[in-house]
């Protein structure tokens, strides 16, 4: 599977860095597939940006921890079990707004929103034990503060504990997954801040991939011993060996070999 590097499911590696500041008082908002209509009563909100505090120690000053009141008619789809599918993760479909994915959410859900997860992306997180398990992102733009009716776009989840039926999610060796999903490519463009994505030949349908290593930390553009050129490397996380890789074209290259101990990180879905 050949990845755009200017398609709306590329994400971050990392939140930005950690801030604290006092949250807002509490706030309650009503989504937008839950909006009053001309003659209408308005239902019950589905979320409260509540001063709960920052439970994941990551968020920036703009940050807020979201407690979910749970769906209008009560039938959360979220499943503990975390199974991910091509359409969904932990039973959580992809949402068309944000306040679409908290509602998929039992009432008392925590979620962390971060307007700045990365560059003009920002991000909606359930958290569980101070860590995110399914995530959905929304472009920034002028959006700094929580608004359930902006539009969410796709899922990811680096939570080890979800995975596909057939045992593939974060921490798979990219060696393993390749024996099912079939020959690994490993894509960045200097274009697109240099940030690696992942695909496999035979994935399951519009499932991409980020992976990381830990021989890959420390790595940067250098000459070659053996070529007379210079071996480029991503910026950020990345499991490909680029010693090998080809050039695409202007500031994009690829690998089809991962490092030795490359595992997938990161698993996206449109």
């Amino acid at each position: 599977m050949k990845l755009s590097y200017f398609s709306v499911t590329m994400i971050a590696a990392a939140f930005a860095s950690s801030c604290t500041q006092e949250p807002p008082s509490s706030e309650t908002f009503a989504s937008q597939d839950g909006a009053a209509q001309p003659g209408e009563t308005t239902p019950a909100p589905i979320t409260t940006a509540e001063p709960v505090g920052d439970t994941t120690g990551t968020l920036s000053a703009a940050g807020r921890m979201i407690t979910t009141e749970g769906p209008p008619d009560g039938a959360a789809t979220y499943s503990d079990a975390c199974l991910i599918t091509e359409n969904s993760i932990a039973g959580v479909p992809s949402p068309s707004t944000l306040g679409a994915f908290a509602a998929s959410f039992p009432a008392g859900s925590q979620l962390a929103f971060e307007p700045f997860y990365m560059v003009d992306l920002g991000s909606l997180c359930l958290i569980e034990d101070g860590a995110e398990k399914v995530c959905t992102w929304f472009f920034v733009y002028d959006t700094e503060t929580w608004d359930p009716d902006v539009e969410a776009t796709g899922l990811f989840t680096s939570s080890p504990a979800c995975m596909t039926a057939d045992g593939i999610g974060p921490g798979t060796p990219v060696a393993d997954a390749g024996k099912l999903y079939g020959e690994p490519d490993f894509q960045f463009n200097y274009d697109n801040e240099g940030r690696e994505y992942l695909g496999f030949s035979k994935a399951p349908e519009g499932m991409s991939f980020r992976a990381s290593s830990a021989t890959a930390e420390g790595k940067a553009s250098a000459p070659s011993d053996d070529q007379d050129q210079h071996i480029h490397w991503p910026n950020g996380l990345f499991g490909g060996d680029y010693s090998v890789s080809r050039n695409e074209e202007g500031g994009a290259f690829a690998t089809n070999t991962p490092l030795p101990d490359a595992v997938i990180a990161t698993v996206i879905l449109p």
